[in-house]
């Protein structure tokens, strides 16, 4: 019965927050941003923390840091060496809310700052394109619906430094803002490590003709085969903070590094995560169909469509065994982060040709793909990821 709580719970608050951005009109994008992002936040100071979860673990942190200062950070103890050495970004962000009396203002800030930055991204491509209104809408709706609440406010790193990644590459592409951009790139590797593989696809626009750029997502989708040789390049440099974090991390999350938990046999094999799994293959197959269609269809070369090839090649690239399956499943996210945006330059070239008849109503085949998978991963979350969550009006410190 608490499970269905949960799974109602957070299924009304989705609907809540539709009713809003279709129902409730605002005079400026940004209020509707700034709401939205203000509710997620709401939604994260009040989340009941399981004592399993990543975001207990770094409420543990929080604590030491205020006892501590930043001093804490010089802790030799491994755990916390693994979790903040050599991420300075990361280092900051959290001697900054340990600043406050709670734990709570962690999970809730770092929640509307993903959200702020994912929607703002939005905003900018609407804008760019001079889309109407509804599309700026349903691009939003899209987001809160395939991203997971529930896993971004219990991870908090990965997604946060995702998303200032996200708007980054928005504002470099969008705006050109290229000393902005290169400033938020870094600020999302130095909170977590993985953002380093984005930054380097987002460089790969620099191959102009398209045979090369289908050579090159060639070698992405296969790039498993040549890892020993690529984390024996990054060893090369692990005098450099990031790059020695980074070669660690492809060492724990691959069979390189022998065996752990990131490889074991109820991980790998439970039904809910398997379910996740193909559900997520589909998208980012969807996606990169839709990212090769414009690619084939402009001559830009600098746009998301490009990055969104490469990125999805990378993904499926972490599909073999010798990863750990949460490799593909933490850049399945970035695929999920980035499809609004995508989204938004496919309906501006006016590609959707072939349309199905449904009713009274013609859909792009992108769109009747999207709608599939928007069902097939909302299914996974509310009933595998949201029956967990709870609200509390408890205050961790």
């Amino acid at each position: 019965m608490q499970l269905i709580q949960g799974t109602l719970r957070f299924g009304w608050f989705l609907f809540f927050i539709i009713f809003i951005i279709k129902r409730v009109k605002f005079q400026k994008s940004s209020n509707l941003i700034l709401i939205i992002s203000s509710l997620f936040a709401l939604m994260a100071f009040f989340q009941k923390v399981s004592e399993m979860s990543d975001l207990y673990e770094a409420f543990g942190y929080l604590n030491g840091i205020r006892e501590s200062g930043f001093s804490y950070f010089q802790n030799p103890h491994y755990t916390i060496q693994n979790y903040f050495s050599g991420k300075i970004g990361l280092q900051l962000y959290f001697y900054l809310m340990s600043l406050f009396p709670y734990n709570n203002f962690y999970s809730a800030i770092s929640m509307f700052l993903m959200y702020f930055f994912l929607l703002k991204s939005i905003q900018v491509v609407v804008e760019y394109y001079d889309l109407e209104k509804r599309m700026l809408q349903n691009c939003i709706i899209l987001l809160i619906l395939i991203i997971n609440f529930y896993n971004a406010s219990n991870g908090v790193r990965n997604m946060l430094a995702f998303s200032v990644f996200i708007y980054g590459i928005v504002l470099d592409i969008y705006k050109e803002k290229r000393c902005v951009a290169v400033i938020l790139y870094l600020v999302g590797v130095s909170i977590h490590p993985a953002v380093a593989v984005l930054i380097g696809l987002r460089y790969l626009y620099l191959v102009k003709n398209i045979f090369l750029k289908l050579t090159v997502g060639a070698v992405l989708l296969l790039w498993a085969n040549g890892l020993s040789g690529l984390l024996a390049i990054l060893q090369s440099f692990n005098s450099i903070g990031f790059i020695s974090v980074l070669s660690g991390k492809i060492t724990y999350y691959s069979m390189l590094g022998g065996s752990n938990e990131n490889f074991g046999e109820t991980f790998n094999t439970s039904g809910s995560y398997l379910m996740m799994r193909y559900f997520r293959i589909f998208w980012v197959l969807l996606i990169l169909c839709a990212a090769f269609v414009i690619m084939k269809n402009i001559k830009e070369q600098n746009g998301i469509a490009v990055f969104s090839f490469y990125l999805g090649m990378f993904t499926l690239g972490t599909l073999p065994s010798i990863f750990a399956t949460n490799v593909f499943s933490r850049y399945s996210v970035a695929v999920f982060m980035v499809t609004p945006i995508l989204l938004c330059q496919y309906r501006s070239l006016d590609l959707q040709k072939i349309k199905l008849r449904i009713r009274y109503t013609k859909i792009g085949l992108l769109e009747a793909g999207l709608c599939i998978g928007v069902v097939l991963i909302l299914y996974y979350n509310l009933t595998a990821s949201y029956s967990a969550f709870a609200l509390t009006t408890q205050m961790y410190s």
